[in-house]
């Protein structure tokens, strides 16, 4: 397996990617509220390559995972009372980790999510930080089993409507 960077010219085959994972949802035992053309949209993924923020894992050439990281969390992560004080230059959020259904339990998530915990200490961050929809085990035991720390629970808005969450740090 390769943990890269992934590619402009990939835009097509990554974003074939989500929408394969999206319609696999209805076998997942919980379903994500992800929905295509919202979230992940095409213009968030193409937005996420060109800043040069989505990774991909890649196995015999097939996109089999992605993850994109930048400095954005929901405008509700300034309430939150995390275990670091810390500017948004400072901190990793880490958005739309998917891993194929064929490949989950492999291990490709839990790369993908060391992966931009390397990039958050290369940056200089001081922490990564992410949301996790209320109720999402396998989720948050990926998490969890990084290192990451709950914080707490809140309902934050996205373009999918309003969802309960668990915030989640995790102190570099």
């Amino acid at each position: 397996m390769e943990i890269r960077k992934g590619t402009i010219e990939e835009f097509e085959s990554i974003l074939s990617f989500y929408y394969e994972l999206i319609d696999s949802f209805d076998e997942l035992e919980y379903r994500p509220a992800w929905q295509k053309d919202i979230y992940p949209s095409a213009s968030f993924i193409m937005h996420a390559l060109e800043s040069g923020n989505l990774s991909v894992a890649i196995i015999d050439g097939q996109v089999v995972g992605s993850v994109i990281c930048d400095h954005f969390g929901n405008v509700e992560y300034s309430n939150v009372k995390w275990a670091v004080d810390a500017k948004d230059s400072e901190v990793m959020v880490l958005h739309a980790l998917g891993v194929s259904k064929e490949r989950m339990r492999h291990g490709i998530g839990k790369a993908l999510v060391r992966e931009v915990i390397r990039i958050a200490r290369e940056k200089g961050c001081k922490a990564v930080r992410l949301d996790v929809l209320d109720g999402n085990l396998a989720a948050a035991k990926l998490y969890e089993s990084v290192g990451f720390e709950p914080v707490c629970k809140m309902s934050l808005y996205y373009r999918t409507g309003w969802h309960d969450f668990v915030l989640y740090e995790y102190v570099l």
